[in-house]
This record gives structure tokens, sequence and C-alpha cells, in this order.
């Protein structure tokens, strides 16, 4: 009866490993045919070999772009910028030769003490401004430019 129990034992230990081993081994298959994650649009500009970096002040808090002309697009960090008032939007534009071109808006809920927002097509644009905007943001500037930030 003691050799029944220690023989019970051994298979149950010997079937654990067992089930480990191919669960493991399973894992490793599912890794290796899984591909690789492509870099992230942050990731790709910060390795840019041409990358640059300009900051200033925007409406009492700190505006950062990182940006790479190679790879035509930027990403802005903002830290400890109030929100907009409700029912207005900041509005960032892209001024090149062509006037500003809107960039995109961030209402009061997108504006968080650290906020990022990505800058594609960047093209020959020398500066990113902001105004605020009504509503949902305008086709042109209605708002003064309270920030700019060169991008030569």
């Amino acid at each position: 009866q003691h050799i029944v129990r220690r023989s019970r034992w051994r298979t149950a230990v010997l079937a654990a490993a067992a089930a480990i081993v191919v669960g493991l081994a399973a894992f490793g298959a599912g890794s290796a045919l899984r591909p690789a994650p492509t870099p992230t649009m942050a990731a790709q500009i910060m390795a840019a070999p041409d990358v640059r970096t300009v900051s200033g002040q925007l409406a009492g808090g700190t505006a950062t772009v990182v940006f790479s002309r190679d790879m035509d697009a930027g990403m802005l960090v903002m830290n400890n910028v109030p929100p907009p008032s409700q029912g207005t939007v900041y509005q960032m534009w892209l001024l090149g030769d062509r006037g500003p071109l809107s960039a995109g808006t961030m209402n009061t809920a997108a504006v968080a003490p650290s906020t990022t927002a990505m800058l594609p097509n960047l093209e020959n644009s020398r500066a990113l401004a902001f105004t605020v905007e009504p509503g949902n943001g305008s086709p042109q500037p209605t708002g003064k430019i309270f920030a700019k930030l060169s991008l030569s």
C-alpha cells in the first residue's frame, strides 16, 4: 500500500512536469510565430538621426515638440497647461508657406496635467502655433496666437 501511494505521487509529479513542459513549448512557439511589434510613431521620431526638440511656455505650462524632418512628424508634450475654457479648444497650427494649417484641437477633457499629441505631416512648416478657438475649432485661426514654437 505504501508503494502504491508513492507510485501515484510520482505519477502525479511527472504528469504535472510534462504539462508544464508542453505549456512552455506552446508559449515559445506562439511567441516565435508572432510578428515583432512595429515601433510606434513616437519611438520612430525619437530614434530618427535628425531628431530635434524645442520647448516654450504655453498658458502657464510648458510645451515641448520633439520632431524629425526625415520622418515628417513630431510629438507635442504639454505639462501643467491648464485646460481651455468650457466651450473652447486649444487649436494647433502649422505655420508655413501655405499659411496656417490646422494640426488638431484639444478640448477641456483632452488637456490633462501631462498631455501628448502626434503631429503628422510637418511638411515645410516653420512653427507650431496655438490659438483658443470656439466650439470644435476653426478652419483658420480666429483667435490671437498666444504661443509659438519654432520648428526651424
